[in-house]
């Protein structure tokens, strides 16, 4: 009598134990699903959109080009003055020529960026999502040809520049701002290009590739260029 006791005392702690460990595993994701869910993140559409022109900004010494309204921010292109033919402070010889400034609502720079040297065009493209706050600012280069393109960043009060992407349509008579994509997921922001073929180091090496997903993506405080 006692043995059939036992043994079942034995049996029921079996099957309690049973149960909770099929508990455990019905309250955790299976890893396959984790899986897939990780593969595929929200992405975060940019849209083009124009910027308010603005008039009636001054800066001692700099020669404006364009003014744009952006928020609280008022986003000015141009360049410092030389003085006599010479370059002037806070131009240094590495560091002149066109360039973005960003001013606050009492027109005091609030971030300067380097200078892109003597290029003919300096163009703000502005793009927007509707997820976050964050805006993007490509500026079109050019010489007597479209030469690529210079990001910058605008999230909140952070301002930052992302980069140079070194590319154009490969017939080069289309901007590349015109062709360009921008997307972000996973804390990554793609610039993706909307042709067949493209054109690598306009100007200089002038390389032609066909468009297998080649795109720039700011990824770790670096835009990284793939193709």
């Amino acid at each position: 009598m006692k043995r059939l006791i036992v043994l079942f005392t034995v049996i029921f702690l079996i099957q309690c134990d049973k149960k909770s460990i099929e508990n455990k595993v019905s309250a955790n994701p299976k890893p396959n699903q984790a899986i897939i869910e990780n593969k595929n993140p929200e992405l975060i559409d940019y849209h083009e959109f124009k910027a308010d022109s603005i008039k009636n900004i001054s800066l001692q010494g700099f020669d404006t080009f364009t003014t744009h309204q952006l928020n609280q921010y008022k986003i000015v292109t141009g360049y410092y003055e030389p003085v006599d033919g010479k370059i002037v402070h806070p131009d240094t010889e590495k560091d002149n020529g066109r360039r973005l400034l960003v001013l606050n609502q009492q027109n005091k720079i609030i971030f300067k960026s380097i200078g892109f040297g003597d290029i003919y065009l300096f163009e703000p493209h502005f793009f927007r999502n509707e997820n976050n706050d964050k805006i993007i600012i490509v500026f079109q280069i050019a010489y007597e040809y479209f030469m690529g393109g210079e990001a910058f960043l605008i999230d909140g009060k952070d301002i930052k520049y992302l980069g140079n992407m070194d590319i154009e349509y490969k017939e080069m008579d289309l901007p590349m701002t015109k062709i360009l994509k921008i997307k972000e997921a996973n804390q990554k922001i793609n610039f993706t290009f909307d042709a067949d073929s493209l054109l690598l180091e306009p100007g200089s090496k002038d390389i032609f590739i066909k468009n297998n997903g080649t795109k720039y993506i700011y990824e770790n405080s670096k835009l990284n260029f793939y193709k």
